[in-house]
């Protein structure tokens, strides 16, 4: 557990960056620090490991001081994964995920032979491990960060806005890797973002600052979402958190509909459904786009290239959310958003109608638990 105790850091300019601030981030947890910038969250995140130092107030890691004992030790026993990922250039990825081992005195060989361990937890290719960094995509980098922090199997982890340098794709699939993660290791992590969305997605609580480094808000993201606390989380959060909120409600139990589906080798000269639309997929099922009367009148029985599908949109993942789920449904030019399998196959379509449908249900199950309280 991780405990700050009425904590203030004042600068000699007189810049007070946090302002009393007291929560609890609990054991195993991961708990977002969010608001705009310069209002004290990376601050005080960063005083836990001591590279700040408090004016006032206490931080308390497992019931101990921070500030007792020795710094460098203090901060060898957490990981630490920031923006720009800071790797050494001059040396390879599997000798910088086993930077800290070494500096723990680990031989060069049994730290090398656990950096490829959770090399693999992070998802890099082992072929990798001889490259240098400067070689590696964004994506590969944060990665490479990411199990550099966690190769001392460190309890608690602070994440400084690690996601935020790359492309949104590579961000959602680094996102997606974090909560698996967490979901296997239980570390105890302070996520920093100026992301809503981002913290809403990641956070078992979320810390939400204002100006001057005060907390407005510290809840978990749903409670957040349905009841702001103050004006300003309110206007953070903003006028879509009813969309946001959607993020929370399971897609599990969504009525599907069986997919116009045809294979590429046939849809030239497949019937059209009713809708107009027909999902074009690869032999093993992979849908690949949607296809309509007159791109397939001009085919003329001939297999279409990629020219002649128009995008699928988003697509619902096994697992997902009724936000992605209403997502898959508008960003589709059929109006049909595709369902698919952990193996990428797709299984079904749906649409606003069936979103609205669910959702209805949540409302009224969430009504009824109400009336009986």
């Amino acid at each position: 557990m991780i405990e700050f105790n009425h904590v203030t850091k004042q600068y000699p300019d007189g810049t007070v960056a946090v302002d009393n601030l007291s929560l609890k981030v609990e054991k195993g947890s991961l708990t977002v620090f969010v608001g705009p910038s310069g209002c004290g969250k990376t601050t005080s995140m960063r005083m836990v490991n001591r590279m700040l130092e408090p004016t006032l107030g206490q931080i308390r890691l497992d019931g101990v001081d921070v500030a007792q004992g020795s710094a460098v030790e203090l901060r060898r026993g957490i990981g630490y994964v920031i923006q720009n990922v800071g790797l050494l250039p001059h040396r390879t990825v599997v000798d910088n995920v086993a930077t800290v081992l070494l500096l723990q005195g680990v031989h060069r060989k049994e730290a090398r032979s656990r950096a490829l361990d959770v090399m693999e937890r992070v998802g890099l290719p082992l072929e990798l491990a001889r490259r240098f960094p400067a070689s590696l995509s964004g994506g590969q980098e944060q990665r490479v960060g990411v199990a550099r922090a966690l190769a001392a199997d460190p309890q608690v982890m602070l994440m400084d806005e690690p996601f935020s340098a790359v492309d949104p794709l590579v961000r959602e699939e680094l996102q997606r890797e974090l909560r698996r993660l967490q979901a296997e290791l239980h570390k105890t992590i302070i996520f920093v973002t100026h992301d809503m969305d981002e913290a809403m997605l990641l956070g078992d609580r979320v810390a939400v600052f204002g100006g001057h480094g005060t907390l407005q808000q510290y809840a978990p993201p749903e409670e957040i979402l349905a009841r702001p606390a103050t004006e300003f989380v309110e206007s953070l959060v903003g006028r879509d958190r009813g969309y946001r909120a959607l993020s929370f409600l399971d897609a599990a139990e969504l009525s599907t509909r069986p997919a116009p589906v045809v294979s590429i080798a046939d849809s030239a000269t497949a019937d059209l459904p009713d809708s107009g639309w027909l999902l074009v997929t690869t032999q093993s099922g992979h849908p690949m786009g949607w296809l309509d009367a007159a791109h397939q009148r001009s085919l003329n029985g001939a297999e279409p290239g990629a020219e002649a599908l128009a995008p699928l949109g988003s697509q619902l993942i096994a697992g997902g959310s009724l936000r992605q789920a209403l997502d898959a449904a508008l960003s589709s030019p059929s109006g049909q958003g595709v369902v698919v399998n952990s193996d990428g196959v797709a299984t079904g379509v749906i649409g606003v109608d069936e979103v609205a449908a669910r959702l209805a249900q949540v409302r009224a199950a969430e009504a009824a638990v109400g009336a009986n309280r």
